[in-house]
């Protein structure tokens, strides 16, 4: 189809987004982020109390989990769309770093709500959360991430590439083959 719009002097380029790929990629993400966060609270690591906001080893943490999984999610979704177009991987991570960015912040208020709702934790615990340092981790951490998601969709769009010219073509059945006959490759 492209080679039929280049004949035809079409030389706009179009971004494809593939939505099951998207998906895709932001459950990648989003899960892996629970499985590390997880095994962070596993190994003792806390939020802290309201008197010390957010411990900065979990903070720290945090971040790195999010790049990383940013990267990995992002990389997912240009893989599953078979992006082999920078393009198309770029707009593939920066999308399924939106889709995960929205999730989280939707799961965290419902958590919150939750937690509040419940008793689990108190309100000054929650204000901790609110100080400008915390906001500002929060906005380092999804910036960094974007950057990751683009790198992600990048690497991803590559490895499809590289995997495209790599690949050996694919020959039909010859002109003359009838069903029924033996095929002339084998």
């Amino acid at each position: 189809m492209a080679a039929t719009n280049l004949l035809l002097g079409d030389t706009r380029r179009r971004v494809r987004i593939s939505v099951r790929a998207v998906v895709a990629g932001a459950l990648v993400q989003l899960a892996l982020i629970g499985l590390l966060m997880a095994l962070a609270r596993g190994i003792g690591w806390r939020l802290g109390s309201a008197e010390q906001q957010l411990g900065a080893g979990l903070a720290v943490y945090g971040i790195a989990v999010w790049l990383v999984c940013a990267f990995i999610g992002s990389y997912t979704a240009a893989v599953v769309s078979r992006s082999a177009d920078r393009r198309d991987g770029i707009a593939h991570g920066l999308v399924t770093w939106a889709i995960a960015v929205l999730a989280a912040m939707i799961a965290a208020r419902l958590w919150i709500a939750l937690a509040l709702a419940l008793k689990l934790v108190d309100v000054d615990t929650i204000r901790a959360f609110d100080a400008p340092r915390v906001m500002l981790a929060f906005f380092l951490a999804d910036a960094l991430a974007l950057i990751a998601a683009i790198a992600g969709g990048i690497a991803g769009s590559r490895a499809e590439r590289r995997l495209e010219t790599s690949a050996p073509a694919v020959q039909g059945p010859s002109v003359e083959w009838r069903p029924g006959e033996p095929h002339p490759a084998s």
